[in-house]
């Protein structure tokens, strides 16, 4: 985990929890953005799954700059495997969640922008969201490797079984 001992500006905790009010807008956003971005996305999934999927990982980004503290992201392990298992590239994935975290930084500069200290407590608050990103990042990956290492490992094992009938003769029904 990654933590600063001061708590996050009252500010900046207003300008997430009114993302968080609009999570709907913004998470479509976030939807629309990323399948403009990244075109493997709009044969996998229509905006609004893709919305539904994001929608984790926004409230956990936009809690742990409100925590100031980035967490490790269970949401990221979970996505890095279900995409791994559906097959979609590793860096279609991570290009997502950079579109993402991107996108609510530049909200949370909207949000903040009018007021100058806000604008400055913001900055105080920019390590949280992008130590964020990284934790997530390397989660995603590390699941999303995991699965392709237990495939790997299936397949040889599959391969092995039928290596070993041909030449013994025997299937595995037992039967020659």
């Amino acid at each position: 985990m990654t933590s600063d001992t001061t708590a996050a500006d009252a500010r900046v905790v207003t300008a997430c929890e009114l993302l968080l009010d609009d999570l709907d807008t913004l998470t479509l956003e976030i939807a629309r953005l990323i399948r403009v971005d990244e075109p493997y996305y709009v044969d996998y999934m229509s905006t609004r799954q893709l919305a539904d999927a994001v929608r984790p990982n926004v409230i956990v980004g936009l809690q742990n700059v409100i925590q100031n503290e980035a967490n490790q992201p269970t949401v990221s392990r979970r996505t890095g495997r279900q995409r791994a298992e559906h097959g979609v590239p590793l860096a279609a994935v991570l290009h997502a969640y950079r579109i993402g975290t991107r996108h609510m930084w530049h909200q949370l500069v909207r949000r903040c922008r009018p007021d100058p200290e806000a604008s400055q407590a913001l900055l105080g608050s920019a390590s949280v969201l992008w130590n964020s990103l990284d934790l997530s990042a390397q989660a995603l990956t590390t699941a999303y490797q995991d699965v392709e290492t237990e495939r790997l490992f299936h397949d040889s094992r599959l391969r092995e079984a039928a290596l070993a009938a041909l030449f013994s003769g025997v299937t595995t029904t037992g039967q020659g």
